[in-house]
């Protein structure tokens, strides 16, 4: 039984991502959740609830509605939407329960404070919530990636046919990279190498191929070597031998 010492070579495509992406915290409570008339919808509905209660509060207890809804609509629709909420919730704080009513006026500092608590709330929510999110998916395809590895390996440790391991291998290359890739197996002896999958592949794409398997650095797309491919080559050396 004779050894051929063999070297792996991966290339990926760069495509735009198409993986699922993990659920988005904003807009959780259904499809019209941020949507501009049903958010000023509900401005106007803590509003008239708020108006409707001036006689038993005050308008300094009035102004807690609109900061709960700040904060409720920064935790759901991101920061630029609470920021604007914000605003608009200052103007009727101001015109519908100020005295004078229905006037623009400010006429007292703490008033003030009342609007820059308003802007304060949503942009600090709003961070807040956006950091969390951005956590939440790096989390997430973390998780994916660990999750296709390990039934990558497996699905190796299942199978003894060459073969069917590449393309186990490709299947699962696509999978992590959400790209097209494929795999050039040389034979250092003869100077060849198969492809996986079979393909019929361009005389400028074998070059690459041979060259990046010849001087072992990453090329291709993105990089100042063969730039212009769409492409990007990356190998992979082994020391192992396949019987």
């Amino acid at each position: 039984m004779s050894c051929t010492p063999w070297q792996p070579f991966q290339s990926v495509k760069l495509e735009p991502a198409k993986s699922a992406e993990p659920p988005n915290n904003s807009g959780s409570n259904g499809p019209n959740a941020c949507n501009v008339f049903w958010l000023a919808l509900r401005v106007a509905i803590v509003s008239a609830f708020a108006f409707l209660t001036r006689n038993f509060l005050n308008y300094w207890l009035a102004s807690i509605f609109f900061v709960l809804y700040i904060i409720y609509i920064a935790t759901t629709c991101g920061r630029l939407i609470s920021i604007l909420i914000s605003i608009l919730s200052a103007v009727i704080w101001n015109f519908a329960f100020i005295h004078p009513q229905f006037i623009f006026s400010v006429s007292k500092n703490e008033n003030s404070l009342v609007y820059l608590m308003f802007f304060v709330v949503a942009i600090l929510t709003g961070n807040l919530n956006t950091k969390l999110n951005l956590k939440e998916k790096i989390i997430y395809k973390r998780e994916k990636k660990l999750s296709l590895l390990y039934e990558l390996s497996r699905e190796i440790a299942k199978k003894t046919d060459f073969e069917k391991i590449m393309y186990k291998s490709i299947e699962y290359l696509e999978k992590y990279f959400n790209n097209e890739a494929i795999l050039f197996i040389r034979n250092p002896e003869k100077e060849l190498f198969t492809v996986y999958p079979e393909k019929e592949l361009s005389k400028e794409l074998e070059n690459i191929a041979m060259w990046v398997i010849k001087n072992e650095i990453p090329v291709g797309k993105g990089t100042g070597t063969f730039g212009n491919s769409e492409y990007y080559f990356y190998p992979i050396n082994s020391t192992n031998q396949i019987e």
